[in-house]
């Protein structure tokens, strides 16, 4: 089953989400990486908008799933 899980641009943070992944049964879903794409900006909170915090890959969850998935390369 397509998730980003089980994609190749996918990569585990190895945090638990509190849901159960379909796309792996029985497995909770976890916290990921999307890096399909560059890094992106990260705004820092706080009053002044725009401020630049840092650099991250997208945050996805094991269940998530785009037009971009491809299959994981084992």
């Amino acid at each position: 089953m397509k998730g980003c899980r089980s994609c190749t641009h996918w990569k585990n943070l190895e945090i638990d989400l509190d849901r159960i992944d379909p796309a792996t049964a029985n497995k909770p879903a976890r916290l990921g990486a999307c890096q399909r794409h560059a890094p992106r900006p990260v705004m820092a909170a706080g009053p002044a908008p725009g401020n630049l915090e840092t650099m991250s890959w997208p945050r996805v969850a094991s269940d998530d799933w785009c037009g971009d998935w491809e299959p994981e390369f084992k």
